[in-house]
């Protein structure tokens, strides 16, 4: 995942990617994409940790702290999330 770039608490940049967490909202060239709660928090703990490799339990811990659910639910969100940025997961740019 490239560095996070944050113009102010709320609102972040990745990439070309603006990222508004209050808003569970991504957009980029004009086009603006609606995440789920659980998605948005996982693009914020991977952002959060850009650079680093962050494990299964810890997403489990930090994003899903609230339920409990199995690893499936973290690999289902990270193709979600790769699906909307538009991420190769053979290539990845965002999310690796």
């Amino acid at each position: 995942m490239p560095p996070v770039k944050s113009s102010d608490n709320s609102v972040i940049r990745i990439g070309a990617w603006r990222v508004d967490p209050a808003l569970d909202e991504i957009s980029k060239d004009g086009q603006t994409v609606k995440l789920e709660p659980k998605t948005m928090r996982l693009l914020v703990c991977l952002a959060q940790h850009a650079g680093q490799v962050v494990s299964v339990e810890r997403l489990l811990d930090e994003v899903w702290k609230d339920v409990i659910v199995t690893p499936d639910s973290v690999y289902h969100a990270v193709a979600v999330l790769r699906r909307v940025l538009g991420d190769d997961t053979q290539e990845p740019a965002y999310i690796t």
